[in-house]
């Protein structure tokens, strides 16, 4: 049976551009359709999968601060209830 995951507010804000796409992908698989629907379709290459947020976002052209913004969204409101990051504590 596979334990539930749970995070703190401090948790999700730890997320950052340096962090490898593998590791935003392991905190919660959801992160994908974040990624997908974002312009990076080739987030399950294996070259890709070891690069940071950052790194993938600059070779797809895109505003690593805006899908870092989506991804905190969609935990924030998964795993605390909020709707919006810069109202938790």
């Amino acid at each position: 049976m596979e334990e539930k995951k749970s995070y703190t507010a401090e948790d999700i804000n730890a997320i950052n551009g340096s962090m490898p796409i593998y590791q935003i992908l392991e905190m919660d698989p959801g992160n994908a359709s974040i990624l997908m629907a974002s312009g990076m379709a080739c987030i399950t290459c294996p070259a890709a999968y070891m690069e940071s947020l950052d790194e993938a976002c600059a070779v797809h052209a895109m505003d690593s601060e805006q899908v870092l913004d989506d991804i905190k969204y969609y935990m924030n409101k998964k795993y605390l209830g909020e709707e919006d990051s810069d109202e938790i504590d």
